[in-house]
């Protein structure tokens, strides 16, 4: 009632729950952690967005890829940019191209 701190904050950053997880980050690193603040997948990755259709980008070694909700990856990093997921797809730039992919990671559009 009178705005004291009664549980320290525990991230740098902490973003909105998406299906069931919220992107969080600690001393750098990005990671998920559940509604109750507990970790769900590790603080190891340079950046990351938020999941859509259970995957989310990540980012490792300057390299995008997409993982599951239990953070195994799904398709591995290798692009030079990542969006979310929407109706089974995802917008990419490999190699100064943008392509469209599927949520098997095939190209199903490439610019020309």
């Amino acid at each position: 009632q009178q705005g004291l701190l009664v549980v320290p904050p525990a991230f740098e950053a902490v973003g909105d729950f998406v299906e069931g997880l919220a992107l969080a980050k600690i001393e750098g690193k990005y990671g998920y952690i559940d509604p109750s603040g507990t970790p769900v997948i590790p603080f190891q990755y340079d950046n990351a967005g938020l999941f859509s259709q259970g995957m989310a980008q990540v980012m490792n070694n300057n390299k995008w890829g997409y993982i599951d909700e239990l953070g195994d990856w799904l398709i591995q990093p290798i692009f030079d940019r990542a969006w979310p997921f929407r109706e089974g797809l995802a917008l990419i730039e490999y190699k100064n191209r943008w392509a469209y992919i599927n949520m098997e990671g095939k190209v199903v559009w490439k610019e020309h």
